[in-house]
């Protein structure tokens, strides 16, 4: 008994390669897909820095209405105990660091016509 070992192995044609073609529209989707990821992280991250200084911008404002919170009432009668306006480092490890939070806070009457409208204020920070 005789094996041939020819048996299987038949050339087949150069049918096997991608032509010039397929291979162009492969780069193009792998090209448009790569796009589309860079467009995602950078949006990601620019949500992601605003979505950080509106949480310090929120921490500014409550610390400043806790700092008001924590004072008697006569200080916070608007005699000018409290400062009008505000600047804060958006990082505070920075020395000269020329981005700020700034602000404003106003108190004033509440304009309640109640007998206790003399010990309400109205008190406005932006």
């Amino acid at each position: 008994m005789r094996i041939s070992s020819k048996v299987g192995l038949q050339r087949r044609p150069a049918l096997d390669a991608f032509t010039l073609i397929e291979a162009l529209i492969g780069m193009t989707i792998v090209g448009t897909i790569f796009v589309a990821l860079y467009t995602a992280m950078t949006g990601g991250f620019r949500i992601l820095r605003l979505a950080r200084e509106n949480v310090g911008a929120n921490q500014v404002m409550a610390e400043k209405f806790e700092t008001m919170r924590l004072y008697n009432w006569d200080p916070i009668d608007p005699n000018g105990f409290i400062p009008a306006t505000f600047v804060v480092p958006i990082d505070p490890t920075l020395t000269n660091s020329s981005q700020n939070y700034t602000g404003t806070v106003t108190i004033a009457s509440s304009g309640v016509s109640e007998l206790y409208s003399n010990d309400l204020q109205t008190v406005r920070a932006v």
